[in-house]
């Protein structure tokens, strides 16, 4: 998962996006109350993208945190990249493909990743015939 309109924010940008007044059919948000808003994405992508290698086993990295304590969306995002850069090619290594990839989900259910997370996630690419196809995922 790459979030690149974060990565394109310049310093500056949250301060004058939080300046903004938007008014859309006669509701007006003020700037205070879209600086809130912001902080709360922008804290919640935070903590998705610090806990993104932590485990539910408490092996990840770098808080050791544990199962409840690493968050829902954390833990979807987790096995989706585990899935991602297995079966991907990188600069070091060819992609593994993605049979190896979802094994390595379906042996590790329940230890490091959510059994919940992995259950959907084997179902999604095994009985719905999701696939990658040129960096995108296919539904």
């Amino acid at each position: 998962m790459t979030l690149g309109w974060i990565r394109a924010l310049r310093p500056e940008d949250p301060r004058r996006i939080r300046a903004f007044r938007v008014s859309i059919d006669g509701l007006t948000w003020e700037p205070s109350e879209i600086g809130r808003s912001l902080d709360r994405v922008f804290h919640a992508v935070d903590d998705l993208a610090l806990q993104h290698h932590e485990r539910l086993d408490g092996s990840g990295y770098p808080q050791g945190l544990k199962g409840d304590a690493i968050l829902l969306e954390t833990r979807i995002v987790s096995v989706a990249d585990v899935v991602e850069v297995m079966s991907s090619h990188r600069p070091y290594r060819p992609g593994l493909g993605i049979e190896k990839a979802l094994a390595e989900i379906e042996q590790g259910r329940g230890t490091p990743y959510d059994t919940v997370v992995a259950e959907a996630c084997l179902r999604l690419f095994r009985d719905k015939g999701t696939q990658f196809r040129s960096n995108t995922v296919q539904f």
